[in-house]
Formats: structure tokens, C-alpha cells, sequence
């Protein structure tokens, strides 16, 4: 699933996702592996917003046996809303610890 998404962002046929699971963490290591993903783990709408702000990010994953139906629609409502605009500086970082191994 992850593989499949990092194939629809690089070849931009889609800006990015959602990724409902019921444990948070190999999601968010697969997801975040994937150079054309920029992952985001939906805790609250704040961890949403600065996944946002910071990261741009453009998949959210949320543990969905773990968070209340409006918590999740209102994080989803956010990320929807806005469209993932990557900092040059977060481009750079990523560069720079894609060559770390």
C-alpha cells in the first residue's frame, strides 16, 4: 500500500494520502522511507497542522482504533485543505540524510 502511494506522489497522480491503520508504526517508518513521502501521524490537530507547516507533509496516518471519530474528521478535514508545500530547508535536510545510508 505504502509502495503503491509513493508511486502515485512521484509520478504525480495523486498530491498524497491517508493511510488509516490500526498501528501507527510501521506505517510511519515504511511511509517516511519513501522519498516522495513526507508523513505525518495524526495525534491531535496540532501534529497535523505543523506536519503541515514544517514538513509539508503529504500523507497523514491516523491509528484509527485509537482516535474518536470527530478527532479524526477534523484532522482529516485539515490535511484535505491544504496542499503540501515543502520548506527549501526541509528539501535540503532530506537530501542531505538521504545520503546517510
Amino acid at each position: 500500500m505504502v509502495r503503491d502511494l509513493a508511486a502515485a506522489i512521484k509520478a504525480r497522480q495523486v498530491a498524497g494520502g491517508l493511510l488509516f491503520v490500526n498501528h501507527a508504526a510501521q506505517a510511519m517508518c515504511y511511509a517516511n522511507r519513501c522519498l516522495s513521502i513526507r508523513a505525518v501521524l495524526g495525534t491531535c490537530d496540532e501534529a497535523v497542522e505543523q506536519g503541515l507547516g514544517e514538513l509539508g507533509a503529504n500523507v497523514l496516518v491516523l491509528e484509527y482504533p485509537f482516535v474518536g471519530q470527530r478527532a479524526m474528521a477534523a484532522m482529516v478535514d485539515r490535511f484535505m485543505h491544504a496542499p503540501p508545500t515543502v520548506p527549501p530547508s526541509v528539501d535540503r535536510m532530506l537530501a542531505e540524510l538521504h545520503r546517510c545510508g
